[in-house]
């Protein structure tokens, strides 16, 4: 198994068009990841509560209150994270 030193020496040292390839299938692999474990984490229930209160102000009418700070917190809750 590589460490991860090992690997940000190699990422460091890839030639330019080599980079911008390695990017590129990063970012999917990484959203791919990122994208079933949030499928996961909906299925299962753990956003909820933050989603019951949108619908509820929508369902009233209301602006759904629903700041930028409100869903990280809900996304690092899934995870068993914490600030």
């Amino acid at each position: 198994m590589m460490l991860v030193q090992q690997i940000k020496k190699e990422v460091a040292g890839l030639p330019k068009a080599q980079l911008k390839e390695f990017r590129s299938w990063f970012e999917e692999f990484d959203a791919s990841k990122w994208d079933k474990q949030f499928e996961k984490d909906v299925a299962s229930g753990k956003f909820d509560d933050i989603a019951n209160r949108a619908v509820s102000d929508f369902k009233k009418g209301e602006k759904v209150g629903l700041k930028k700070s409100d869903i990280l917190d809900a996304v690092r809750t899934a995870r068993g994270k914490t600030k």
